[in-house]
């Protein structure tokens, strides 16, 4: 008995040592974010508060929003210099820092109640501006511009209202003791490597300058970059799309220099229309496994990967349920080029929590890619589990409509792919990928104008990757033009309204390849129709066949001089006498005094009405 007590105590302790431990980190979510750390409760509350209520305001505000993240917002928030000072960024001075992992955003900050907190807290609203409005295409100078307006956004204490735009004492100074020319900070791109002198930093002022300058001091209030973002989205080069948006460059700069020496000194006040209460957040402590997979996923984004492996091993080894780790190691995996175990992983983190998008859109990308690591991988499964993950969610990143998208493809679903692609089109012009998967569901519905306009725009794009692909499904084009009109032919003489769906084309990516037809010889005609019947009257074959001039009879005295094909599993070898029940889809060929010369079977997919 004291053996047993000892074992059920010794058993409870480690179970406590595990799962109750007093770690001393809490964490808290909002729709949008999860706050995690070792900060006091209080502050890791107020902090996921505030930046969900922030995040409403700059979706009314920001000229355009183009959210790509498909993972809640992640946030570690250390309570002291001692515990923050190990994950300190190489080279920071501010206490916050943040990664820009493709769709997994995370941000690192000291929480503090002083005016380096602050600094902090500024420093996080900043790079999640970049979140919301970041593109592939948006030059640099609006990037930084935007996210330093948007940086000191401040709430009341009632929280029902916010300021934003407030002027930034340290870049008017830079500016005014160190101009770059306007049109080389527009000129600076998105590679150029940035250095801490008086040019880099004046070009980060003057960023900001040229942003307050047009959000508050034109009569556009903004608009003008709204213009220039639809316009370079679309395709259009920078210095164009700046100039009709805005104007040129050295116009420009005199009425900037001079907004230099007085700007607009407060902030624009807008109403807070859905605050987030701190009091209804209630942070709960952590596992000590969950800790070690936030500190995880924190070495990952550092480039430590052993060490972040070492520790998502444990945490995974300590709670095997602990899908949020998974999705750390899959990413990790996947930068180490082990996609197999990878695949493991994210179709494990989808099962545990079918809500969690981003593994889910790690399988559907794996499955569309068709590599031997994803052996195994059906598009069903890839598209149950997206449409799991997605359902309920507003305004999908347009890397998750475009998969989600095809996949639906893929798997049939053509309304629901044909949407979501034009929603991912719309949002990215510059996708060549996606719009080729839309050409490519077009020419399944139907819409072969659309395809055909698409296609061509991809293929008259020099240089292009993808123009040797547009020209293939431009013959698939062709082939899918000459299907309707056959299958459309086939509905008439059914005596059909229209053929219905092409179901053969519904469930692939490419596209049937046509039957192979006898070339008629001279003196002959060949018909298409449906096969009616075989008669045999004493030593004669007669086949009735129905064709949009009307019923045609072509006989002969030996079947055996006669071509006969099959493109259908169902019609093989002899041509039995008698009425055919399924009237098949043929091409009927004769010479002369209708002396039948050929009958051609075509596949049972062109068959009206099915």
């Amino acid at each position: 008995m004291v053996r047993l007590l000892a074992v059920l105590l010794a058993s409870t302790l480690g179970a406590a040592a595990v799962l109750g431990a007093d770690t001393g980190w809490t964490r808290t979510a909002t729709e949008h974010f999860v706050v995690s750390g070792d900060a006091p409760a209080a502050d890791i509350a107020q902090l996921a508060a505030r930046l969900e209520t922030l995040r409403g305001v700059l979706l009314e505000t920001l000229p355009r929003i183009d959210d790509r993240s498909i993972l809640p917002t992640f946030i570690i928030a250390f309570g002291s210099a001692r515990s923050f000072e190990p994950w300190r960024s190489a080279g920071g001075t501010v206490g916050a820092y943040a990664f820009h992992e493709p769709f997994m955003p995370c941000m690192v900050l000291r929480s503090q109640r002083s005016s380096a907190g602050e600094d902090a807290v500024r420093v996080v609203v900043h790079e999640y501006v970049h979140v919301l409005s970041d593109a592939p295409w948006m030059p640099l100078w609006l990037i930084e511009g935007i996210g330093d307006y948007y940086s000191t956004a401040t709430l009341s204490r009632d929280g029902r209202r916010a300021e934003l735009g407030h002027r930034i004492p340290y870049h008017i100074e830079q500016a005014t003791r160190w101009w770059v020319p306007l049109p080389q900070v527009l000129g600076t791109s998105r590679a150029s490597p940035l250095a801490d002198d008086e040019t880099g930093r004046s070009f980060f002022a003057e960023s900001w300058l040229l942003v307050h300058y047009l959000m508050r001091a034109t009569p556009g209030k903004g608009s003008q970059i709204a213009r220039f973002i639809e316009l370079v989205s679309a395709g259009m080069a920078e210095t164009t799309a700046f100039e009709q948006a805005i104007g040129p460059p050295d116009i420009i700069e005199v009425p900037l220099r001079r907004y230099l020496r007085n700007p607009v000194s407060f902030g624009e006040e807008r109403p807070v229309k859905a605050a987030t209460d701190p009091r209804g957040l209630r942070p709960r402590p952590m596992t000590a496994a969950e800790v070690d997979a936030t500190l995880g996923r924190l070495l990952f984004h550092l480039g430590r990967g052993v060490d972040a492996e070492t520790r998502l091993d444990a945490a995974i080894a300590a709670e095997p349920g602990l899908a949020e780790a998974m999705v750390t190691r899959g990413a990790l995996r996947m930068r180490q080029g082990r996609r197999a175990d990878a695949l493991g992983d994210f179709r494990r983190a989808s099962a545990l929590d079918p809500a969690n998008l981003f593994a889910a859109y790690q399988v559907g990308l794996m499955a569309l890619e068709g590599t031997q690591a994803a052996r195994g991988l059906s598009f069903d499964d890839a598209y149950s589990a997206m449409t799991r993950a997605a359902e309920g969610r507003r305004d999908l990143a347009p890397e998750t409509l475009a998969t989600l998208g095809t996949l639906a493809g893929r798997v049939g679903q053509l309304a629901e792919a044909e949407s979501k692609l034009r929603q991912a089109s719309t949002r990215d012009l510059r996708q060549a990928d996606t719009r080729l998967e839309l050409a490519n569901v077009c020419l399944r519905v139907g819409k072969f104008q659309e395809a055909r306009e698409i296609l061509d725009g991809l293929t008259s794009t020099p240089g292009s990757g993808y123009a040797q692909v547009a020209m293939r499904c431009l013959e698939w084009l062709g082939l899918a033009e000459a299907r309707a009109r056959l299958r459309s032919d086939l509905a008439s003489i059914a005596g059909l309204l229209d053929a219905g769906p092409d179901r053969a084309i519904a469930r692939t990516g490419s596209f049937p390849s046509p039957p192979r037809l006898r070339t008629p010889g001279a003196g002959e005609e060949r018909r298409l129709g449906l096969l009616d019947a075989v008669d045999c009257p004493g030593a004669q074959y007669i086949a009735r066949v129905t064709t949009l001039a009307g019923p045609v009879s072509a006989s002969t005295t030996s079947l055996a001089s006669v071509h006969l094909s099959s493109a259908r599993d169902d019609v093989k070898g002899a041509l039995p006498c008698g009425a055919r029940q399924g009237r098949e889809a043929v091409y009927v060929t004769w010479k002369g005094d209708r002396q039948l010369v050929a009958i051609e079977f075509l596949p049972a997919d062109l068959q009206p009405g099915r």
